[in-house]
């Protein structure tokens, strides 16, 4: 409901990084309507990939899209551009959640 209840010059964007053995085609699908621009972002470790890689797995359409390393390098393309009204999810794995959350110092790292 959150995500369907706009008006106005409200943006919705999404920061999605993914792990490797994920499959981001339903989820992205899925949110696709919603979303009015998407940054794919890069994730750390063996089992992570490559914004690239993420964004290549992805066959919808018609996404305003951008690529991003990391995390961090995404919220530091969006912030600056987000009105106040506009809604920013970060969503695909915890470890992208938790890197984004380090950034903006809201996590201690532990």
């Amino acid at each position: 409901r959150w995500l369907v209840s706009r008006s106005g010059d409200v943006e919705s964007w999404l920061v999605l990084g993914m792990l490797r053995d994920k499959a981001p085609q339903g989820f992205v699908a899925e949110l696709a309507p919603r979303m009015d621009r998407f940054v794919f972002c890069g994730l750390p470790g063996r089992r992570g990939q490559s914004a690239r890689q993420l964004r290549g797995k992805v066959r919808v359409h018609q996404l305003k899209a951008t690529l991003a390393d990391d995390p961090a390098a995404a919220l530091d393309r969006v912030l600056p551009q987000l009105q106040p009204a506009d809604r920013l999810l970060l969503a695909g794995s915890f470890v992208t959640v938790e890197l984004a959350a380090r950034h903006l110092g809201l996590a201690n790292g532990s």
